[in-house]
Parts: C-alpha cells; structure tokens; sequence
C-alpha cells in the first residue's frame, strides 16, 4: 500500500497547502483558509463515516472547493459517484466551467492515475426536441411559436448543434418559440420515439450515468425522487446539497400540484392528434373553459389566494369528460406487434397516466382532502388582468421533511448540506427541522393480526436522527447528523459597519405611504454620502417602483433599476461603472458577487418577514399557533436577511456599510436573534455614519 492510500486523508494537506500544495501550483494568489479546512476535514470524515453534514461556510470561505475535493477523491476511489445539486444557474456554469476543469488538472497533478469525468444534467424541456422539430420541419406550422423567424433559426441551429441545450440555442430565440421546440417529462415516449437515438436529451443523461460528478439542480432532483424507476439516480454514493437553506422551499414547489386551463388544452391537443377523437378534445375544451371562468370569478372575490372552502367550485364534469379522455387512452393501439416500441402505444400510455394525474389532482383540490396540504388560486396581481387563461390550481405540502428524510437522507450513504446560511441565531434547530433531521418521538401504530386481532406497539423502523456538532474526534457511532459552523476569513469589524438609522417609520401597512418617502429619501441620502456605488434591496416591487421615480433625474450618478435590462446585464454594468446604483428586489439577494468600491454601500428596505397572504405561511400559523413565530417565521426571514447582507463583503479587501431602513430589529423580541445571525459587529443607529465609515482611512 502506498503512502498515501495508507492516509486517506493525506491528500487534503497535499491539495491545499499555501505555497507548495496543488491549488497553490494551479491558481494564482491562492491562500488555505482556516474555515475551508476544517470543512474539508468534516466533509472528508462525513463521506468515510456515512452520514450527514450540515456545515455553514460565509461568504469567502472556499467552500466550492471544500466539497468538491473529497466527494471527487471518493468517487475516484470507491468508483460510485457524486452528486452536486445547486439552486440556481449562475452556480451550474461556475462548477462546469470553471471549478471542476480545474480539478480535472488538479487531480491529474496530485497522482496522474486520478482522472475523473463530469457531465452537467438538465430537464428534458432544456434540450432541443428532434421530434417537435421534425414536424415543424414537415409542415411549416408554427405550433406553440409566434415568431415564425425564430422557429426558422432555432430549426437551421438544431441542424448542427452538437448538444441541443437550450443555452447553447440562438439568443434570438423566445421562451415561447423554445417551448414549441421541446417537450416536457410526462410527453416524452423516449424509446418508442423514431428520434430516441439521437435524442439530445437522452445523450445527455447517458454521458451523465458514465461521469464521476453530476451537476443537477434542486428541481430537477426532487422531481426524480417521486419516481421509483429512475436507476441513475439511486447509483450515488455522495449528495452535495449547495446553497441548502433553498433545499426545502424548492421541495415544496416540486412535491406540490397545479392544474390550469392551459393544462388541459393540452392534454385536449394530443387526444386529437393521437387518439383520433375530436368530437372528445372539443367536448374537453368546452367544458374546461367554463369550470376555470367560475374558479376565475371565485378569485377575484377573494380577500387571500387560499383557498379554505371545500367544494367551492364544480367539478364534475370537467372530471368526467377528462376521465373519457383517460379511457379512451388505455390499453394498445391494436396495431402492432410490441407496444414498448409502439410510438402510438407510447402516446395513449402518455396521455392516460397526464388524464389520471389532473383528475387527481382536481379531486384533491376541490374537496381539500390533504390536511397537510395548502391550497391556493394563483393569479396576477392586477385583478384587471386575470382571466381564466392564466388562474392556476395550485398546491403544496407544507411540510417536506418527512419526504426528504426518506428519500434522500435516509437512501443515500452521505449527504452533504452546505450554505452560507444554514444557522438562525446560530442554531441549526430551524434548518434541521425543515429538512426532516430531526428527532420525533416513535410512532405508536396498530398491528392487525391474520386472527382479526389487533395489538399495539412502537414503529421499530422508523429512522432516528441524532444531532451534534462535527468534532473530528467524536467516536460515537450513534450521531448521524453533524453541523459545523466555520469562521468567516473576513474581519468584520475593520471592514464593515452596520446602520440601523433611528427615525424612519416602521415598515408596516399603516405606514406605507410614509415609510416608502422616508426610505426614498434615506437612500437618496446614502447615495450622496458614499458617491454612488450604492445597492438597495427592496422586498417590494411597488416600494422599489417608488423609489426609482423619486431618485431618477436627481441623483448626480447612473442609477440601474432591475426591469430595464437583464439581470445579468444589470450586474456587470454595476460592477463596471464604479460609481453606479443599483435598485433590485430579491432575485439579486443570493449569486450576485460584486467585488471592490462598486459596491459600498449595502441597503435593504425592510426585514424579509413574509407576507400572510402567502398560503404557506397562512397555514403553517393557523396550524402550529405555539411554535410558528420562533421555530419557523422568524428563523426563515433571519436565513434570508443573512443572505442579502451576504453581498456586502466579498473579499479581505472589500470595505462597506451595511444600511437596514428597519427599526424593528433592535426593539422587537426576535431581532436579538436576526442580530446573531449576521456577521457584523456592533450597530450605528445615525445615517451619517455610513458616509464617514466610507471616508475615514482604513485601519
């Protein structure tokens, strides 16, 4: 046995030595960081040991690396591979593009007989359909496309492109003409299509089953867990959960339902097209139509969108005539010899499981059967604009834990959380219980006999997690979820100053009007004293609105207003002009990376506490009245505060002020909590400190 193998923990101090280490012969002006290390350490214990790791890595902390090093060493040496799931795109390409090319070089340096391969994985509606493509091809028609110019160049593009993904397609190209060149999941026949072996989508995953690594996304992930029969999924040994404090939310969404008009138009099309039976698809059209129009005028009188009224509309036709398009749909088309290559076969297999789904899914709504369930009418805002087009079904459960417990940390042999915030006033208590890590007491069930007796007893097989913090040198075997929280590589208090600024209204609705001209003029204050070089973060679209109108044409700086350009447009002229302003809502509250002046100043509105309109939040306080403030809607909003501060300070060089327009944080019960779960130390309760931070000398 070598050296090496003899330490299978040796390769960390190889890789990431300052100065004679791999990463510091392969990236310029690389440093060891003290937090990246003990997460790697962690990480590499958790793999060997199996488990779960729960590890809060700030801003700065490397933690990329962290966990892609020894997930890939275990890969490389067990020959099962690892998992990377991520929130959001601008995460996908850095791992693809610049993080694992690295690591191919890095690994390759370390012992030349340490190669790995990696393959980025994506949703089928991603990927170029042949099939969709071929009938446009065919028949000239445009389909679900308007722009009959870019269906032409998406067309001649899917001619030579190598890939078929969607981010490698004309930029030209609408969502609306994509859509009409693709498919989803659930009307796919994947090998009974005449286009399966040159299916984009399918190569992809193939490349996918042969990788080392794979990069998904949260959603992508979850929706594969519903299914039992997806084996590459089940072939991992390591699951990366990035940005994990998103883990739950995104689970939610995907373990949810929804049911529009749209929905069933569709399903209408292809009995059509597929079954033959017109007289059926129209008979579906006519009397979906109608059923949406009352689910329509039902919102519209609506004082919030849950919806809490068992059979508040009928169903029953609509769930008729859509079960006619499910019988209809069963069995063989009685044509051919084997039905598993049957393209016809596949589309009634298709359409029959899509009919079953929407009559279960409007059963469930309707009558509300699921008390963990929260319903809801989604439309748009401006009651002006909703039509039965565009009301949708909506429907989530409100606590996922349950399911993520067993069908991810319970299947696989380690799972690695990591986020820069994980913790809520320095308790992982929050994030533990929303990913189902939590302990519960056991289940009584009843056990019925083949007599016809019945006996009652505790539920043995019911998982157990127990939680402690990561100590390397904890032997006991009975923990199997660990947290650690890792030291920031920033000094905060040289390098940052946080402003709660005393006299502007709290942010409340009878205070809407003043607090929206108190803000404008607060933030037109800072962009005075700091020179531009100015972010504000508003948690409302109405009150960044507002604000772009008071400070257009009387500040002496550019000002950039999310809305006018792409958002990642937006982001590198900020970066670019240095005195710039930025003013954006949440989508730019995580990924956005802005290092040097171009970003001094760091404002936001108010505290993220969510709305009660929203559905989940309406029902997890009606349900759990004790628990809901502390164990649930403060910690939520603290997690995301965090986030949104987390732009401020990027680098050992970076200098700024933090600015938070809301009060409430040093008066009220739960701010000494959000306060703990921010970085900053001390608070200035006056404006003008901002501008004086910004413009004394550096200690």
């Amino acid at each position: 046995m070598s050296t090496k193998e003899a330490h299978p923990d040796r390769y960390i101090d190889e890789m990431f030595a300052n100065h004679t280490g791999v990463l510091a012969r392969l990236v310029p002006g690389y440093a060891a960081r003290d937090g990246q290390i003990q997460l790697v350490h962690a990480i590499h214990d958790t793999i060997a040991k199996q488990g779960v790791l729960l590890g809060e890595a700030p801003t700065g902390t490397g933690k990329t690396l962290a966990y892609l090093i020894p997930s890939i060493m275990h890969a490389i040496r067990s020959g099962r591979p690892a998992l990377v799931v991520t929130a959001n795109k601008a995460l996908q390409e850095q791992l693809i593009e610049k993080d694992l090319p690295l690591l191919v070089n890095a690994f390759r340096a370390y012992n030349p007989a340490f190669t790995f391969s990696y393959q980025l994985i994506k949703g089928r509606s991603n990927y170029l359909c042949l099939r969709e493509m071929e009938a446009f091809n065919a028949s000239g028609l445009l389909g679900g496309a308007e722009n009959l110019e870019e269906a032409q160049a998406l067309s001649a593009w899917g001619l030579i492109t190598n890939t078929g993904d969607q981010s490698d397609a004309p930029s030209s190209v609408s969502q609306r003409t994509w859509s009409a060149f693709s498919t989803s999941g659930d009307r796919c026949t994947r090998r009974a299509c005449a286009f399966h072996e040159h299916c984009f989508a399918d190569r992809a995953l193939d490349e996918a089953e042969q990788a080392n690594v794979v990069v998904a996304n949260y959603d992508l992930f979850f929706s594969k867990l519903l299914y039992a029969n997806e084996p590459m999924w089940a072939r991992f040994s390591t699951i990366i959960f990035d940005e994990a404090h998103e883990a739950a939310n995104i689970a939610r969404r995907c373990f949810g339902r929804e049911v529009s008009l749209g929905h069933i138009n569709q399903l209408a099309t292809d009995v059509s097209k597929y079954l033959g039976d017109h007289n059926l698809a129209r008979a579906m059209r006519n009397t979906a139509t109608p059923f949406f129009e009352e689910v329509m005028r039902y919102a519209l009188n609506m004082d919030t969108p849950r919806v809490c009224e068992p059979d508040f509309v009928r169903a029953v036709e609509l769930i008729d005539v859509v079960d006619d398009a499910m019988r209809a749909a069963k069995g063989k088309c009685g044509g051919c010899d084997d039905d598993a290559r049957c393209g016809t076969c596949a589309y009634r297999t298709l359409i029959h499981d899509r009919a079953k789904a929407i009559i279960e899914q409007i059963q469930e709504f309707v009558s509300q059967s699921n008390d963990s369930t929260a319903y809801w009418i989604e439309k748009p805002y401006d009651a002006g604009r909703v039509t039965a087009q565009n009301v949708r079904l909506r429907s989530v459960p409100y606590r996922v834990g349950d399911q993520l417990s067993q069908r991810v940390f319970e299947r696989y042999p380690a799972v690695i959380a990591v986020s820069a915030t994980l913790t809520s006033g320095g308790s992982f208590d929050f994030i533990r219980d929303e990913l189902g890590l939590t302990s519960t007491p056991p289940t009584r069930v009843t056990v019925k006999h083949k007599d016809g007796t019945e006996t009652d007893g505790i539920d043995l097989l019911a998982h157990v997690w127990k939680f402690a913090p990561y100590n390397s040198n904890d032997g006991d075997d009975d923990i199997n979820v660990r947290g650690l929280r890792v030291p920031t590589p920033f000094n905060y208090a040289k390098q940052a100053k946080f402003v709660v600024p005393l006299g502007i209204p709290w942010p409340i609705s009878e205070n809407d009007a003043i607090f929206n001209h108190a803000a404008a003029e607060a933030i037109k204050q800072l962009i005075h004293d700091c020179q531009g070089r100015v972010l504000a973060l508003f948690t409302s679209w109405r009150r960044l609105k507002y604000v772009a109108e008071k400070l257009a044409g009387n500040i002496d700086y550019p000002l950039l207003v999310q809305g006018d350009a792409p958002n990642k447009i937006l982001a590198q002229m900020f970066r670019d002009d240095t005195n710039s302003v930025l003013l954006a809502t949440k989508s730019f509250w995580m990924g956005l990376d802005v290092q040097g002046e171009s970003l001094s100043c760091l404002v936001i509105d108010k505290l993220p506490l969510e709305s009660f309109d929203d559905p989940l939040i309406d029902m997890m306080k009606q349900r759990h009245p004790e628990t809901f403030w502390n164990d649930f809607y403060f910690p939520r909003a603290a997690i995301e505060l965090a986030q949104g501060a987390g732009r401020l300070i990027r680098s050992t060089t970076d200098r700024g002020v933090f600015v938070l327009l809301d009060s409430r944080i040093l008066v009220k019960s739960y701010g000494g909590m959000m306060c703990r779960s921010l970085p900053f130390v001390g608070v200035s309760k006056s404006l003008a400190d901002a501008g004086k931070f910004l413009t004394s000398p550096s200690p």
